[in-house]
Formats: structure tokens, sequence, C-alpha cells
């Protein structure tokens, strides 16, 4: 699960952002670890699914600042 969280938030999130600074538009690329940004909760069926939660929160400070600043956020899933 490291390497695939690695991917995501190193690789896929990176390669998302650069598309869409390429398009004349400022983003910046998070993971939801990043300032706490979103905090999870193991879903009520984790035992039969495994690594799947549910969103417990979202920071909505964190996004509003980058948003303000005239950044889109691009959010990595994590493991």
């Amino acid at each position: 699960m490291e390497i695939v969280s690695m991917v995501l938030a190193a690789k896929v999130n990176k390669h998302l952002v650069s598309l869409i600074n390429q398009e004349g538009v400022k983003a910046i690329g998070l993971c939801g670890s990043d300032g706490e940004l979103i905090t999870a909760c193991p879903a009520p069926n984790v035992a039969k699914l495994g690594f799947v939660g549910e969103v417990a929160r979202v920071d909505p400070a964190i996004l509003q600042s980058i948003m303000d600043d005239g950044h889109i956020p691009v959010i990595a899933s994590e493991w």
C-alpha cells in the first residue's frame, strides 16, 4: 500500500498538476494527510473490503486559502 500511495500522491498527482498548469491555470498538488486536510475512518465493512474508509472530515480552510490565492487544489487519494 505504501507504493500505491507514493504512485498516487507523487507520480499521478504531479502529472495532473502539470497538465493543468500547461493550460495556463495554477494548480497545487496535495494529498489528504497534508495539514490534516482529510480525516477518514474505516468503513463499516472494512473486514470484507480491505483498505476502504469513509471521509469523516474535510478542513475547508485549507482548500479555501488555496482557492483564494487563485489555485486549483488537486487532491490525491491515499491508503
